[in-house]
């Protein structure tokens, strides 16, 4: 069965239905590409179990489902995001982070939630709390004579939107503008600009 599914929108939307904080995480922007958002209705289901049921349910139950994505090489965001706010065993968290600090570090949205840690999970203890924060700083830890990451990669953006912005002038029409974007014209420029996009995160993520 398919469980997940990606979508190209002009902004994130907002599912009003879901409850706080289940509707910031879904959907989720995906790394590296710009307009593009997509939903893990496996972690939704699991997100809303643990937010609505979390007293009742069985807390083995609950920690299968954490060490699940602990363990998982190619766990995505949102089913970090449901560890990092739902898990309060710390030899897990610590194991999650160590295993997923790239993928922790390098989205907004999992880097927010695992900074929360400090001050809403009192129940880990000061060892546990010190460890996570060697942990989240390690993959920022950079020589200071190299642009970090982040910098490579928001240079390399701004690069595909120069490049985006020319395609349509050579169009005649003005970038950014609804019409310019569903023509013929437009839809191959946005295309350039998504390879672009992932050229720029490849060569990246190889570096890591």
């Amino acid at each position: 069965s398919v469980y997940k599914f990606g979508f190209r929108l002009d902004r994130r939307p907002t599912l009003h239905f879901l409850p706080e904080p289940v509707r910031q995480w879904f959907p989720v922007g995906i790394s590296y590409y710009m307009h593009q958002y997509y939903v893990n209705f496996h972690a939704l289901l699991r997100c809303l179990t643990l937010h609505l049921l979390g007293h009742e349910m069985d807390k083995d139950t609950a920690l299968e489902w954490f060490r699940e994505v602990a363990d998982c090489a190619e766990s995505d965001a949102q089913e970090l995001l449901m560890v990092l706010k739902f898990c309060t065993d710390g030899e897990l968290l610590v194991e999650l982070i160590h295993n997923h600090r790239v993928s922790v570090c390098e989205q907004q949205e999992t880097l927010l939630e695992a900074v929360k840690m400090f001050s809403h999970k009192t129940s880990l203890s000061l060892s546990v709390l010190l460890l996570l924060l060697l942990l989240l700083l390690l993959p920022m830890t950079v020589s200071s004579d190299q642009p970090t990451p982040a910098k490579r990669y928001a240079d390399c953006q701004r690069s595909c939107t120069t490049a985006w912005n020319d395609c349509y002038a050579k169009l005649g029409e003005k970038a950014g503008e609804f019409g310019a974007k569903t023509s013929p014209g437009g839809l191959v420029c946005n295309k350039q600009q998504g390879d672009c996009m992932a050229e720029c995160a490849r060569k990246i993520k190889a570096e890591l």
